[in-house]
C-alpha cells in the first residue's frame, strides 16, 4: 500500500474566466502551482495526479510532473458533484498502481498559493487523527455581529441569531474559522464514498492556514488579485 496520493480536478469547461486551468499566472498555467508545490512537499509517495477532460489540461500537467487520468464526458459538466471526479481518479489511479493509498488528498488548482510545508502539516496531522478528515482552516476576521445578508431590497440583515440587544455580545470572542476544503486530506476508503460532502464531515481537524493560501480564484476580479500577489513573490 503506498502512503498519500495527492488529486487535483481541473476541468476545461471554465465559464466566468475561459481556459483558466491554462491560463498564465504569475508566467506559468495556473494548474502549475498546485502541482508544484504538492511535489515539493514530497509528502506523495502514491502520485500527484491531475484529472480532466482536456487535452491541453492533462499535456500541461504531465509537463510539470504530475500523472494523469482522462476524466469521462459525464464527470465534466457544471453540476457535477465536485467529489465524482475525484472518486473516479482514486478509482483509476488504484488500477494504474496496482493497489490503493493509505490516504488521499484533495486540492483545487483554483487555491493555487498552498505552500509545500502545508501539505506537510496537514499530513503530519492526518497521521495523528487517522481517521478524521484535515482541511485547511482559514480565521475569518469580521467580527460576527457585522457578517449580514442583503435581501432583495439591499437592506442589510444579520446574519447571525440574536441573544442580546447589544449585537456586539453576540460577536464570538474566540477565533472563527472558515473550513477551506483544500488541501483535503482523508482515508482511502473514505474517498470512495460517492455520497460523501466534501464540506459536511462529522469528524474534521482544521490546520490553519494563511489569507493568501486559503485565496480561492473564481472570477476575473479574483484572478486579478491573484495577479498582484504573484508580484509580491517574485520581489521576495
Amino acid at each position: 500500500m503506498f502512503g498519500a496520493a495527492c488529486f487535483i480536478p481541473a476541468r476545461g469547461g471554465s465559464k466566468r474566466i475561459p481556459g483558466k486551468n491554462t491560463k498564465l499566472l504569475g508566467g506559468k498555467p495556473l494548474i502549475a502551482w498546485s502541482i508544484e508545490a504538492a511535489l515539493r512537499s514530497m509528502v506523495f509517495d502514491g502520485g500527484v495526479w491531475v484529472t480532466s477532460e482536456d487535452d491541453k489540461i492533462i499535456g500541461l500537467a504531465k509537463e510539470f510532473g504530475a500523472r494523469t487520468i482522462k476524466r469521462p464526458p459525464e464527470l465534466s459538466g457544471d453540476t457535477v458533484n465536485a467529489w465524482l471526479p475525484v472518486v473516479h481518479a482514486v478509482k483509476e489511479a488504484t488500477t494504474v498502481m496496482g493497489g490503493p493509498f493509505e490516504a488521499v488528498c484533495f486540492q483545487q488548482p483554483t487555491s493555487p498559493f498552498v505552500l509545500p510545508a502545508t501539505y506537510q502539516k496537514m499530513y503530519q496531522t492526518r497521521m495523528v487523527h487517522r481517521n478524521a478528515v484535515v482541511c485547511g482552516a482559514l480565521e475569518v476576521p469580521h467580527k460576527g455581529f457585522m457578517i449580514c445578508r442583503r435581501n432583495d431590497a439591499g437592506v442589510m440583515e444579520s446574519a447571525i441569531a440574536r441573544t442580546h440587544p447589544d449585537p456586539v455580545y453576540d460577536s464570538p470572542t474566540e477565533p472563527v474559522y472558515h473550513a477551506r476544503v483544500c488541501p483535503y486530506f482523508c482515508l482511502y476508503d473514505t474517498a470512495l464514498d460517492a455520497s460523501m460532502s466534501i464540506t459536511k464531515h462529522d469528524d474534521m481537524i482544521g490546520q490553519e492556514v494563511s489569507y493568501i493560501e486559503g485565496f480561492d480564484i473564481d472570477t476575473s476580479e479574483e484572478w486579478d488579485v491573484a495577479e498582484i500577489l504573484t508580484m509580491g513573490m517574485e520581489e521576495e
